[in-house]
């Protein structure tokens, strides 16, 4: 799927849980790969709440919306946050093989 930019600024961000951060007001890119590194993304209640969400948080990405990970943190001064992945891993689920081996 290929988004303008004014068509992917149109998106509402979320969370996998639901819960709604904002909308898609802009991004950076890495310019040597020429990638979209972060979205900057703004409340849609208080507009003066600006994050910036890791493109690797991101789930999904559809034309109404995007799902970024619900294990998130705020992390920054200001009215300027990041959103940053937590460093610890989820456990891995249990196989029926190794189940009551």
């Amino acid at each position: 799927m290929r988004l303008t930019d004014k068509a992917l600024s149109r998106l509402v961000v979320k969370t996998v849980s639901g819960t709604v951060l904002g909308r898609i007001r802009g991004f950076e890119i890495e310019t040597d790969e020429q990638i979209i590194t972060h979205y900057v993304v703004i409340s849609s209640l208080f507009r003066s709440r600006r994050h910036m969400v890791n493109r690797a948080q991101v789930r999904q990405i559809t034309h109404t919306e995007m799902v970024v990970d619900d294990s998130v943190i705020r992390q920054g001064k200001g009215t300027r946050r990041h959103l940053v992945i937590k460093t610890e891993s989820p456990p891995l689920p249990a196989t029926q093989d190794s189940v009551g081996t």
